[in-house]
């Protein structure tokens, strides 16, 4: 992959955080020193509790934004007053405690630039699961090669596999226009762990995905996550529910076989991910 010289395409990293003291300095470094530098960087404090604030004021790079909620908005609020202020042609949400690979931006951006034709929206990659203390516990992989897949086939091998395959906030690269015209975040709370994945797959049935083979992003696994706490085994019921509303409303075409697929890889990964959650933060203590 030739990387660009020419950083003109204004990214916008958009970050909605609460209570994020312990880790938020370490993920905004990991931003700050990408080797693409044409960033804006929108934080969106949802009145924190803690030192977050204190910290964030530290920093007087001037592609930082600070966005302070006057009252908690909650996590899907929180997520699209964050989209609602990025500017950049392109986005990454990223979440207060994950990190990237020092080139993450600068080779997602360069698909995009070197594939104009073929209708991209959103830009992925392999990556790193780690633990609180940013230990490596394993690597992570797109099921498939790497390369362009037509968004409307994407969708579908995410539904079948029961998983979010595309990545968490913070792994993939998005298209600005397109997630405008989608009109960001819409799941209500009770679908809340699914959010990022709808938002995902909205776009993928305007435009298509390239995946890049190689992990740029780093998804940290902490007890207090939203994506860990109160969890269990919710997590493929909340899935589930989501394909059949997908089915539902005629989103994208599925068969009873589709349906089947789904429901059984989603509670085999549930089962899964519950046994990682449990022994990640175990590593090195």
């Amino acid at each position: 992959m030739n990387l660009i010289n020419n950083q003109q395409f204004l990214v916008s990293v958009v970050i909605p955080c609460y209570n994020a003291s312990a880790t938020i300095k370490e993920t905004l470094d990991a931003i700050l020193t990408q080797t693409y530098q044409n960033l804006e960087i929108i934080i969106c404090d949802d009145k924190s509790t803690d030192n977050t604030v204190d910290i964030l004021k530290t920093y007087s790079d001037p592609r930082i934004r600070l966005v302070l909620n006057e009252v908690n908005k909650g996590v899907m609020d929180n997520y699209n007053i964050a989209l609602s202020s990025a500017t950049g042609m392109f986005v990454k949400i990223q979440c207060a405690d994950d990190l990237y690979a020092a080139d993450c931006i600068e080779k997602e951006v360069a698909v995009f630039m070197e594939n104009k034709d073929k209708n991209i929206v959103m830009v992925t990659s392999d990556k790193w699961i780690i633990n609180a203390k940013g230990d490596k516990l394993f690597k992570k992989r797109f099921p498939g090669k790497g390369g362009f897949y037509k968004g409307t086939n994407a969708v579908k091998k995410t539904i079948r596999l029961g998983q979010n395959i595309i990545g968490e906030p913070g792994c993939p690269l998005l298209l600005n226009e397109t997630v405008k015209k989608v009109e960001g975040v819409r799941m209500p709370k009770e679908l809340g762990y699914v959010g990022d994945l709808d938002l995902w797959c909205r776009m993928l049935m305007l435009g298509n995905l390239f995946v890049i083979k190689e992990p740029l992003f780093y998804y940290r696994i902490i007890e207090t996550s939203d994506s860990v706490k109160n969890q269990r085994w919710r997590q493929a019921k909340v899935f589930n529910t989501w394909v059949n509303s997908y089915m539902d409303r005629n989103i994208v075409r599925l068969s009873w076989f589709d349906k089947k697929l789904a429901f059984m890889s989603s509670w085999l990964i549930c089962l899964a991910r519950n046994i990682v959650y449990a022994t990640a933060n175990r590593k090195k203590k």
